[in-house]
């Protein structure tokens, strides 16, 4: 999927760089045109998404499953959590994540002198800096990775030092399939980084976190099958995105160029900062996300319609995502489902990435106090792969699976104090 901005064909990747443009005219045109690519589409992916649908819950009977979301929580070993657990996270989310949101959208429009934040006003700096710029070329920054990664720890510069002979892929092009993961050949023991990088700072958030992957490939690879194994074929995949989500955040003291990474002293301090609000303000769309498949595959009529579909989702993205005003966006906004892949790919997976996360901030914390320590606990429950239960892996990391409002509020509140000292 391409569209044209400015007389040029792009990738819808590339069209992304366009919401950086502290030109807000020029993000808004090109919001809308990748919109209105996405829209051409709609009554295809509705029929795509309502076959899978039928064939979704037809697969559940067969097996014997009152519903399909029963069956996918057999199907994806979720024998330490229960759909109540998931309901119970996305009520601690917004009581307790979505005012500290507010917080900072409050004041970032009225830093742009605007009334309310639209859509394509959600990732430009505040302050109308220029977006950063950390590379140019994907060798540089696969150099600045290697730097960071020898700093942190030696093993783990390593272990990507090994990937960097034909095992990274990273280059957007046209043609390319779009998103970033990392996957592994188990024959030669290496992982490989697969990503679509065109030269932003989340392009290096992303080579961290894909690295995480990587590295819980290599910490484990002593184990003695590959289902004990940690990484791509990790039973427990909710630890799987610690492993990728802590090491965004273990790797954020070093991408200061004075510790071998790419930004000077102010423009990590704001690197860091977009960061942190970017992991607060994901937690309600995974919210939205995973409310809305909870909906579908347990709740909805069996003859749902993809119109009731879209009503859900608007009515969830208002519940979590207020913050954002939509109004006069109706169509795009209700059928958001069809931009996320993981509904259509690989239903029900998605609380994984809100239950790492808050992993993820937890050793974080941890790192705060004694990076060393985090770390070295970080490695060893990475070496565990899958060879314990699901609690006792965040436990090893210093962690606590949690879903309960009091270690969400706990989180929040330390994320606010460090954004209050910095931004």
């Amino acid at each position: 999927m391409t569209v044209a901005i400015d007389g040029k064909e792009q990738t819808m990747q590339q069209a992304g760089e366009h919401q950086f443009n502290v030109d807000r005219n020029h993000r808004e045109k090109a919001w809308h045109i990748v919109q209105e690519r996405w829209l051409i589409d709609r009554a295809v992916l509705d029929q795509l998404f309502l076959e899978m649908l039928a064939l979704r819950r037809e697969i559940a009977g067969n097996a014997g499953f009152s519903d399909f979301r029963d069956y996918k929580w057999r199907n994806l070993s979720r024998f330490t959590y229960t759909p109540q657990d998931c309901l119970a996270l996305h009520e601690a989310i917004e009581q307790e994540v979505i005012p500290v949101v507010r917080k900072y959208t409050t004041r970032k429009a009225a830093q742009m002198s605007i009334k309310t934040l639209r859509p394509w006003d959600s990732n430009v700096d505040a302050l109308g800096r220029k977006a950063l710029r950390p590379f140019e070329t994907v060798a540089q920054l696969e150099d600045g990775i290697q730097r960071i990664f020898n700093r942190i720890d030696p093993v783990l510069g390593s272990h990507f030092n090994r990937m960097r002979d034909g095992n990274l892929d990273l280059e957007s092009r046209r043609n390319k399939a779009p998103g970033a993961y990392c996957g592994g050949f188990h024959q030669t023991g290496k992982p490989y980084i697969f990503a679509n990088v065109i030269g932003v700072h989340d392009d290096v958030v992303t080579l961290l976190h894909e690295s995480g992957h990587a590295f819980h490939f290599l910490e484990s690879a002593h184990l003695d099958t590959i289902w004990d194994k940690g990484g791509m074929e990790a039973v427990n995949y909710e630890f799987g995105e610690v492993a990728s989500m802590a090491m965004e955040l273990l790797a954020a003291p070093y991408i200061e160029k004075e510790q071998g990474g790419f930004y000077e002293a102010d423009e990590a301090r704001r690197a860091r900062n977009e960061h942190l609000l970017s992991i607060i303000k994901f937690l309600p769309y995974m919210s939205v996300v995973d409310s809305f498949q909870h909906w579908v595959y347990a709740e909805a009529p069996v003859q749902v319609s993809a119109a009731e579909c879209d009503a859900k989702w608007g009515e969830l993205w208002d519940r979590f995502m207020g913050w954002e005003d939509w109004s006069g966006l109706d169509n795009e906004k209700v059928s958001g489902w069809h931009r996320k892949l993981h509904i259509f790919h690989s239903p029900f997976y998605y609380i994984e990435y809100g239950l790492a996360q808050l992993g993820a901030l937890q050793i974080w914390r941890n790192a705060l106090q004694d990076h060393a320590k985090a770390l070295s606990q970080y490695r060893y429950a990475l070496s565990l792969g899958n060879t314990k239960p699901l609690p006792e892996l965040y436990q090893a990391a210093g962690a606590r699976l949690a879903f309960d409002r009091a270690t969400v509020a706990e989180l929040m509140q330390l994320v606010d104090q460090q954004l209050e000292k910095t931004l």
